[in-house]
């Protein structure tokens, strides 16, 4: 659960920016308690820099939230291509 939350708080952090603590407690359903505790994880591993009220994502985080956020994404397409591929080597 806390892996999941924290990974949701990056994700919006990514495709949001500079985020506040009480719009990130919307979007994940905690509460601001938790989100301040999460984001105090994010910033010992270097993955997000705290703000008075909010955070945004350390920049050499961008890149690695980009890959994870696009690796999700048109699994179908991704999915029939390596099927297709599959059937080349039979």
């Amino acid at each position: 659960m806390v892996a999941d939350r924290l990974t949701q708080i990056r994700h919006y952090l990514y495709l949001n920016g500079m985020t506040g603590v009480h719009e990130l407690a919307e979007q994940v359903d905690a509460s601001l308690a938790t989100i301040r505790r999460d984001l105090q994880r994010l910033e010992e591993q270097g993955i997000v820099i705290r703000t008075h009220g909010g955070a945004s994502l350390a920049e050499s985080v961008d890149r690695e939230v980009a890959f994870e956020t696009r690796e999700n994404q048109a699994l179908d397409h991704k999915r029939a291509i390596a099927d297709e591929a599959f059937s080349c080597l039979k």
